[in-house]
């Protein structure tokens, strides 16, 4: 931990983080190591690192309202507005003096919410009467993806592959969905049979910064 702190002094992120992935191998539950990771993480970009990190290290220390913060950040920037939302509202609960604080970023968090849930909404109530395009799914998918709805957003792609299984934005909505669920597995698997299909992974990743990630990690491990 001392070696990953010197990193973090100089600025040297990548060995910073190797050094802490070397010290969680061995006491995956060190929260500050946890916490640690989950900063770089989110600096780089990887939100869904980071929630997995920080979600760690809150089951150690529930009521830092500094982790439940960044947390938040995290869910938001990888798409999860309920959880965000959540966590958002927690910190105000625990801490009242904080709700100026956050007061404008629950407030655009719920505008958004409320934007995508107009999206949702009107195409599940068209499905139990009436046939859906294509289109209509992929906007609903994508809009249950953000939220974070994971049960809707699998109906959606399911119903929108039952129309175009090659489509690359479905596809990447359904391989963020599974990476939200830490199911990588799935994840790999989704991304090779639409490799199989012609279907290529770098026209999947441009639809989604999670999945363009995920993508470059698992290339980069195939090296």
């Amino acid at each position: 931990m001392i070696l990953a702190d010197n990193f973090i002094a100089s600025k040297e992120t990548e060995k910073a983080q190797l050094a802490l992935d070397t010290c969680l191998d061995i006491n995956k539950n060190y929260w500050l190591g946890r916490n640690n990771r989950a900063n770089l993480r989110i600096k780089s970009g990887d939100y869904l690192g980071a929630v997995e990190d920080l979600s760690v290290a809150l089951n150690k220390r529930p009521e830092d309202t500094d982790m439940l913060l960044a947390r938040g950040v995290a869910y938001k920037k990888s798409q999860q507005l309920y959880a965000a939302k959540q966590d958002f509202e927690k910190i105000i609960k625990m801490k009242p003096e904080k709700e100026a604080e956050l007061r404008e970023t629950l407030k655009a968090t719920d505008v958004e919410i409320k934007r995508l849930e107009n999206i949702v909404e009107p195409t599940k109530v068209k499905m139990k009467t009436s046939p859906v395009s294509k289109q209509s799914f992929v906007a609903a998918a994508d809009a249950s993806n953000k939220l974070g709805n994971s049960t809707d957003t699998k109906q959606f792609v399911k119903k929108g592959l039952e129309l175009d299984r090659n489509n690359p934005e479905l596809i990447a909505i359904q391989v963020d969905n599974l990476l939200k669920e830490k199911n990588l597995v799935k994840a790999k698997q989704v991304l090779k049979d639409a490799a199989s299909r012609n279907v290529k992974k770098e026209t999947i990743a441009r639809y989604n910064k999670n999945v363009a990630a995920f993508i470059k990690k698992m290339d980069a491990e195939e090296e």
